[in-house]
């Protein structure tokens, strides 16, 4: 596919951004930029190799590699940017949050690429190269994309104790005879529930300075949730959300193994305290539009507010289980 000129679209989106990033500093976009963003659209990646064949000569690769390694593209300015756009774009009041990671994997005998550490694969049961990104999305009714991410690098010095640790567990070497714990580095290597505390924190100092019009009215965006697994579920997090998005609701998972205290102040599993409660069918409407009822493949949910031990106070469980 030849690409010798920018897309109109590209140029409008282009026309926008720099709008907008003129009013946070003076980098703004150039017009070579607003081509490599067209064959962005083009070929769904950020390949320069490409963008120089399909621009037959127009682009070359040491000009395209200078300008995406070396000149001052306020990459991360870009994205809040576009965010910036779609919101106004679409008039969205209302979004929700999601934290999560993933893991990139990379070659084994990568040397030079930042934060590449050897983690475990979930899918085959080995190890393997791989970076490590914390990020946040945003979900609307209308789209989903990312809005901030920053990379994880596990603390070597915490990494070789726990290692350590698990191969004198395996030898049932007594609690009392094992390494006492290292001082973490939380500055330099900071955990996945710090770095998704202080991504929060970017984010909603970007949002609370949006404002959208709905129906012509000026309108501030509101947070309704924010989700996470279960990696992320703890009160420092609980606790930072709360102070960030004081009306937002915090959505995490629990294990099947963690304690609740029923009625009469025992403690018991969680598998073990919904088993004993019978599930309740109900109407639910999926994204949209249509409304489903019964067992079939939907998600049969159990409620109740109960107190977890981990967490130390009342917290609301939704137990799900598919029938």
């Amino acid at each position: 596919m030849l690409l010798q000129k920018p897309f109109p679209a590209a140029k409008n989106l282009i026309f926008h951004l720099n709008s907008i990033l003129a009013g946070w500093q003076k980098n703004t976009l150039s017009n070579k930029q607003c081509l490599v963003v067209s064959a962005m659209a083009l070929s769904g990646q950020l390949n320069w190799a490409w963008i120089a064949r399909a621009s037959l000569g127009g682009v070359g690769t040491t000009a395209l590699s200078w300008m995406l390694r070396l000149s001052k593209i306020p990459w991360e300015l870009l994205l809040r940017a576009a965010a910036y756009h779609l919101l106004r774009l679409y008039e969205v009041a209302e979004l929700r949050l999601v934290v999560n990671d993933t893991d990139r994997p990379r070659s084994k005998i990568i040397k030079k690429l930042y934060g590449v550490f050897k983690t475990f694969d979930k899918k085959t049961g080995g190890y393997f190269q791989a970076q490590n990104i914390v990020f946040v999305l945003v979900v609307t009714k209308v789209f989903t994309f990312p809005i901030a991410f920053k990379f994880f690098r596990p603390d070597p010095v915490y990494s070789a104790w726990l290692k350590e640790v698990r191969k004198l567990r395996k030898k049932k070497v007594p609690k009392e005879q094992l390494p006492a714990d290292p001082i973490r580095d939380h500055q330099t290597y900071p955990t996945r529930t710090e770095i998704a505390a202080s991504l929060l924190l970017q984010v909603q100092k970007f949002l609370a300075g949006i404002t959208v019009l709905v129906h012509g009215q000026p309108t501030k965006i509101r947070i309704a949730t924010i989700s996470a697994d279960v990696a992320y579920f703890s009160n420092a997090l609980k606790n930072e959300v709360r102070r960030l998005f004081n009306k937002a609701l915090f959505v995490s998972q629990l294990k099947r193994n963690q304690l609740v205290c029923d009625r009469r102040g025992v403690y018991q599993t969680i598998e073990t305290y919904f088993a004993h409660r019978a599930p309740t069918e109900a109407t639910i409407r999926l994204r949209g539009g249509s409304q489903i009822r019964g067992r079939g493949q939907v998600s049969i949910s159990v409620c109740c507010r109960s107190n977890v031990e981990s967490v130390g106070h009342r917290q609301g469980i939704l137990f799900e289980m598919v029938d």
